[in-house]
């Protein structure tokens, strides 16, 4: 069952992101979402994981598609704050990376 379960993959990213090995947090979100489209907790791991792996400018584009969900299990909806909050450090570090101030 494992293969085919993004559960489990969901597990594993949140393991690898515990330990800070965003590679294969990456790896393993993008195996959850493949099974299972686009789920709350699948978008923010992996705005969560693009993000330890500077790569600012798609960690925003996930945290956007997980913003835009219709719906959210209350775990996520609890989420809401600290997403806006590293989107916002996310933006920020992604200017300064380009060498772009406001």
């Amino acid at each position: 069952a494992y293969p085919n379960d993004g559960n489990a993959y969901l597990l594993l990213t949140r393991a690898a992101l515990a330990n800070g090995r965003f590679s294969e947090a990456l790896d393993a979100v993008h195996r959850a979402l493949g099974l299972q489209g686009d789920t709350g907790s699948g978008l923010r791991m992996l705005g969560l994981a693009l993000a330890g792996s500077g790569r600012f400018g798609e960690a925003l584009v996930a945290w956007e598609r997980w913003n835009g969900l219709d719906s959210k299990d209350p775990e996520e909806v609890e989420w809401e704050g600290t997403i806006d909050q590293l989107g916002d450090a996310a933006r920020l570090l992604n200017n300064a990376v380009r060498g772009r101030h406001d």
